[in-house]
């Protein structure tokens, strides 16, 4: 069987929207779901799928293959477009640096790590993966 991965891409990103977080770039910008700039929020690869000289076709053909590790829905959270397009393909270990570390550590992302080899990157979303089911689980906890 196959696995929703745009569902689930869409649930990892809507389960820190409703958190609510700084945008990347813009601290001042709180990404929250009640904002009318929720229409503006952009799915964003947070290791991007290519580097800034990777050739379009190549990227496009890899955005499509979804059994391709970057396009894990665990590689995805909403940043703004503005961010978006100063980010655009940059290597998450260049624009990281500029993040501030409260919103990485609210994303459950690494505030430093090469993602250069699908196993580093393999290695960064797995961390993300089980800090994003941790938070899912005592979320529920709380709930009973």
């Amino acid at each position: 069987h196959t696995t929703p991965k745009s569902v689930l891409k869409t649930s990892i990103c809507q389960f820190y929207l409703a958190q609510t977080y700084k945008d990347f770039l813009n601290t001042e910008k709180r990404i929250q779901p009640f904002d009318e700039a929720v229409k503006e929020l952009q799915e964003h690869h947070i290791v991007p799928i290519g580097r800034l000289d990777t050739p379009y076709k190549q990227m496009a053909d890899a955005r499509k293959d979804k059994r391709n590790i970057f396009n894990s829905p665990v590689n995805f959270a909403y940043i703004t477009k503005e961010t978006n397009r100063k980010i655009q393909n940059l290597p998450y270990e260049v624009y990281g640096k500029y993040c501030a570390q409260e919103i990485l550590f609210k994303l459950n992302l690494e505030p430093e790590c090469e993602t250069l080899e699908a196993e580093q990157v393999k290695d960064l979303l797995k961390k993300r993966l089980d800090g994003t089911k941790a938070e899912v689980k005592n979320r529920i906890e709380k709930m009973l």
